[in-house]
């Protein structure tokens, strides 16, 4: 059963209502993100290249953030993984690819109950990445 609409109700009227920005839903990988309108607040579009190869979630995790990190003027790091990111193996690589669609291929292989917020700070160049585990 697809969310999509759902969200995409949900996101017409956060918009509507003027809160604090403006919000559009994308797919990757068949994944549904919800992103700012505004392209200057995508820093999860900015290119990763990382070797594909099997290594522990966090590992991963890592990796993509310092891509985006070395790629923008923000730094970019994790609140602490959940104890999911650091038991599970993960097989991921990127070439030059948007750090949302390597952060896609990432949750496909934990499986369809995780998720996260990217929160930043524009004042201090500073985002964290939060990846959930939801619960059934």
């Amino acid at each position: 059963m697809s969310m999509a609409p759902a969200i995409d109700s949900l996101i017409k009227a956060n918009n509507l209502r003027g809160y604090t920005g403006a919000f559009e839903r994308t797919s990757v990988e068949g994944l549904s993100f919800v992103i700012p309108v505004d392209k200057t607040r995508r820093i999860l579009d900015s290119p990763v290249s990382f070797w594909y190869q099997q290594r522990s979630a966090a590992d991963t995790v890592d990796l993509i953030l310092s891509g985006v990190s070395q790629g923008t003027n923000a730094k970019v790091s994790s609140n602490g993984p959940p104890m999911l990111m650091i038991t599970s193996k993960v097989t991921v690589g990127a070439t030059k690819e948007p750090a949302r669609d390597a952060l896609a291929k990432l949750l496909l292989q934990l499986g369809p109950r995780t998720g996260y917020q990217l929160l930043c700070d524009k004042a201090f160049h500073q985002c964290f990445l939060n990846i959930h585990v939801v619960p059934q």
